[in-house]
């Protein structure tokens, strides 16, 4: 697994049927609107690769290349304005949905 940098670097990570249930709600209830959804977390880069190398049964073997100077270091959105203007919160952990898209792509794989 290649990581950029030293893995420090953090995004929040939000499983894709987390949005796609944002949005269904978002249609229902009529919301227009320019809205952040996010966990309101933040996972470094290295710890996302360490938890889907343990998934896939592949602990270690990480490759550090060089990390963009181009690239935010920390990312962590926030999703308040949508959360209360629906209900909506994400309800995916970040291990469940790393082992969900896994599991999809173990099954899909050509």
């Amino acid at each position: 697994m290649r990581v950029f940098g030293d893995g420090t670097h953090t995004r929040d990570y939000i499983f894709v049927d987390d949005v796609v249930e944002a949005n269904i709600l978002a249609m229902e209830q009529s919301v227009a609107g320019t809205f952040v959804l996010g966990t309101g977390l933040s996972t470094s880069t290295l710890e996302l690769g360490k938890q889907l190398a343990n998934i896939a049964g592949k602990p270690g073997g990480i490759q550090h290349l060089p990390f963009s100077l181009a690239e935010q270091p920390h990312s962590i959105l926030n999703a308040t304005a949508f959360i209360k203007r629906t209900g909506w919160r994400p309800r995916t952990q970040l291990r469940q949905g790393l082992q969900k898209t896994f599991s999809w792509y173990q099954d899909h794989a050509t």
